[in-house]
């Protein structure tokens, strides 16, 4: 019992860390290529709209790659000190080993789900937002 009580006053204090959300709006996957570099590597470049108001000059939060079945295939961080504007589409290349993207590889593309999980964001006059 007081194993539980003491558990449920960390989770009181520390809301951020344990029940951090997303903001799944403000970013967006427009398209994503994967071609192979050698036999070990591929390379990932994915095209990153931001849908939010005004300029971010720093942003934490992570692309995520599924299946329609909702089978997680990989995930990578978003750059975190990209300017993102509105309507300007960055390029965010990754190289990456065995056992990541590769599946993507052999997938259809209509067969893969992106979405883009933003956790928080400094706007260009320093305001910080956490979601």
């Amino acid at each position: 019992m007081k194993l539980r009580a003491a558990i449920f006053g960390l989770m009181a204090t520390m809301p951020n860390i344990l029940w951090a959300g997303c903001n799944y709006d403000l970013v967006t996957v427009s398209t994503w290529e994967i071609t192979p570099i050698d036999d070990r590597t591929n390379l990932l470049r994915t095209h990153l709209g931001w849908q939010g108001d005004g300029i971010v000059r720093m942003i934490d939060g992570s692309v995520e790659f599924k299946d329609v079945l909702g089978g997680r295939i990989a995930s990578f961080a978003l750059n975190r000190d990209e300017f993102h504007i509105p309507g300007r589409i960055i390029v965010q290349e990754g190289r990456w080993g065995p056992h990541t993207f590769e599946r993507l590889l052999d997938m259809n593309f209509d067969d893969v789900v992106t979405s883009v999980c933003v956790r928080g964001i400094v706007h260009d006059d320093g305001r910080v937002e956490q979601f």
